[in-house]
């Protein structure tokens, strides 16, 4: 049936994107979906779509290489708060830190009030060992949506961890 809609429309992004999501993704099928957002670009389909549901069909293939791959071709091809914000968020998820934490610094240039953004970036920080940063971002992250409770429970976790790590260096010094 898919197959039957681009063929009735090649310029409709939407059988692409669930024949890459709901077909080929899960059956790992990566050449197939290379193809296939090809083949639809080649046809006059929103590339940026495509490449994003190709994005969505890699990472539920569990193939980070090609979701790496397909989310910098979006960033590239549209570079926008979200595909920006996206790419940090898979940079940190695949622990990537550096790489995050500049995507998520991109992602604010376009949009510099962003809490989310902000957010990210905090944990990228944190998870680089960079704290005097993480702290600053998570603060700004609160100043930005101050009745963000979720977010003021990740700031809260981080300043637990941070007084746990002075902590553990007074100890140690106090044992040397």
């Amino acid at each position: 049936q898919l197959r039957a809609a681009i063929e009735l429309d090649p310029t409709d992004p939407r059988p692409y994107n669930h024949l890459m999501i709901d077909v080929l993704g899960p059956s790992h099928d990566l050449k197939g979906m290379r193809a296939l957002a090809n083949e639809g670009i080649a046809a006059g389909a929103d590339q940026v779509t495509i490449e994003q549901a190709e994005a969505s069909a890699a990472s539920a293939a569990g193939d980070n290489n090609a979701t790496e791959a397909a989310l910098l071709r979006v960033s590239r091809d549209a570079p926008t708060y979200s595909s920006l914000k996206n790419l940090g968020a898979f940079y940190t998820d695949t622990r990537k830190y550096d790489r995050a934490i500049v995507a998520y610094e991109h992602a604010l240039d376009i949009n510099p009030n962003a809490a989310e953004a902000y957010l990210g970036l905090a944990q990228a920080e944190e998870n680089a060992f960079d704290f005097a940063a993480a702290k600053r971002d998570y603060e700004h992250a609160i100043r930005l949506a101050p009745n963000d409770k979720g977010m003021r429970q990740t700031y809260a976790g981080f300043q637990q961890r941070e007084a746990q790590a002075v902590g553990d260096v007074l100890a140690a010094d106090l044992l040397a």
